[in-house]
């Protein structure tokens, strides 16, 4: 009988008490660290996507009168009164006052300040062409291609255009449906609006044989006057019309048309007051 060679068994390692426990222990953590990272990347994507959408719910909706869009005028009717032509920095208007105040008119650079004997006074300004939109390249992130290629050339060369689409942006414009490159359009514009506009802001489109623009301030809640802005193809005016106080008479919104309709430009300037109706 042949020596048989004896049958080798695997030898038992004893593990330790409490080893298994350790394992389960640590593909637990390992599996809160994945989950952990889905969560974070989850949340950025989250923020990145949806965060113009919240930040229109939450930052803009309290902002006093970022809400506000331009509305018509209620009151469009153009003052027949008896008044003056006055005549500065190469445009001329009609006012339906006599009394200006000719010792105390004041002109220099872009502005004239025209004083009324009854306490009223209209300052006019005569600004660049694409002054807004020259600034805004200057000043901000945006570069002239990018304003153009996210609202159009019209937009992007026209100082009108943009503000018109500016203060037609809402924040329920953007919602969490709304993509995100429309998002961040709207976004930018509710930026813009929001450093301009202030507690009970009112915005009125305002257009004339030869201008178009907006108006800011209600004369038929007050009578205080208003600022009004006309833009043409290649020049942009402004009025500030105002009391010197309460105890002046009042600014009806049909002497305000008087001015904005019979404003024209002029190829030669005549100066001060050029006609009256006294």
């Amino acid at each position: 009988m042949s020596d048989a060679s004896p049958i080798s068994y695997p030898e038992i390692v004893n593990q330790p008490p409490g080893s298994k426990r350790f394992r389960w222990i640590y593909v637990l953590l390992g599996v809160l660290y994945v989950l952990l990272g889905v969560l974070v990347v989850g949340l950025g994507v989250y923020l990145w996507y949806f965060w113009p959408a919240l930040e229109a719910r939450y930052l803009f909706r309290d902002v006093p009168g970022v809400n506000e869009v331009p509305s018509d005028l209620s009151d469009n009717t153009v003052s027949t009164a008896s008044g003056s032509t006055l005549s500065y920095l190469g445009y001329k208007f009609d006012v339906p006052w006599n009394d200006v105040d000719k010792a105390n008119v004041k002109v220099s650079g872009n502005v004239a300040i025209i004083p009324f004997r009854s306490g009223l006074t209209v300052a006019f300004f005569t600004h660049p062409p694409h002054e807004f939109l020259d600034n805004l390249v200057k000043s901000g992130p945006a570069k002239h291609e990018q304003l153009c290629a996210l609202y159009g050339n019209g937009a992007c060369t026209s100082d009108y255009e943009f503000i018109r689409l500016m203060f037609k942006a809402r924040p329920d414009d953007i919602s969490f449906f709304t993509p995100r490159k429309e998002s961040g359009r709207i976004w930018y514009l509710l930026v813009l609006k929001m450093a301009l506009v202030k507690k009970n802001f009112e915005i009125f489109a305002i257009q004339t044989k030869e201008f178009k623009g907006f108006q800011f301030g209600d004369t038929t809640k007050t009578g205080d006057g208003a600022v009004d802005e006309l833009y043409a193809d290649d020049d942009k005016v402004e009025f500030v019309i105002a009391r010197k106080d309460r105890q002046c008479r009042g600014i009806s919104q049909s002497e305000i048309n008087r001015m904005l309709q019979t404003t024209h430009k002029l190829t030669e300037a005549p100066h001060g007051v050029v006609g009256t109706g006294e």
